[in-house]
């Protein structure tokens, strides 16, 4: 599932331009819609099979938060009919949502748990002891915490490249920067040519799986 977001008058005109062509293409691998996140207007592309892969591949996180009959499907089927914020579908769990985006288990976990200790931190009485110990923990969290990719002010380029927080030294987020990488590369490549728009709709419109 990717993310896209950009000044609100702006997006909504793409967004509606979108909307008034798209019945003449026939999407049977991808949805887009439009979702606010934390209350900002975002569009969602989201690949339904890839969806309902990385769903299953930790069914067991969504289910403490959903309890034993949530299905991938059904979760699918509310953040497309509901007009309700995506995280807050997601019981505000910042961990759910970075796994839908593509940030990974372990990333999306250590983030999720930063921000938990951070509201316990301001929402609750603690004694010293317990306020350290939470402090600690924090601290530890955040210093295995960086950019996905390093800032680079002198990098130019018309697509920007996935960001979020992660530890960059786990093997999880090696190969998702590999993979993401080899994307953007890709993505670079249709740009480049005086046909992107065409290239871009053709691969909209792959039946392929995954």
């Amino acid at each position: 599932m990717l993310e896209y977001s950009e000044p609100a008058k702006y997006l909504n005109y793409r967004w509606q331009m979108w909307k008034k062509y798209s019945h003449h293409l026939k999407m049977e691998k991808y949805l887009l819609i439009e979702k606010s996140i934390l209350s900002r207007p975002r569009l969602l592309l989201i690949n339904k099979d890839a969806f309902v892969q990385v769903v299953h591949e930790n069914l067991d996180l969504f289910r403490d938060v959903f309890g034993p009959n949530f299905t991938a499907a059904h979760l699918l089927d509310r953040i497309v009919n509901e007009n309700t914020d995506l995280l807050k579908i997601l019981h505000d769990h910042q961990g759910l949502l970075g796994i839908l985006l593509g940030f990974g288990r372990h990333n999306s976990m250590l983030f999720y748990e930063k921000d938990r200790i951070q509201n316990q931190l301001k929402k609750h009485k603690l004694n010293l002891n317990e306020a350290r110990e939470l402090q600690k923990k924090l601290e530890t969290i955040r210093s295995h915490l960086s950019y996905f990719h390093p800032h680079d002010a002198y990098r130019i380029s018309s697509i920007n490249r996935v960001q979020f927080l992660a530890n960059p030294y786990h093997h999880e987020t090696i190969l998702l920067r590999k993979k993401y990488d080899e994307l953007n590369k890709k993505n670079l490549e249709i740009s480049a040519k005086e046909d992107w728009f065409e290239e871009t709709v053709k691969q909209l419109l792959k039946k392929d799986t995954i």
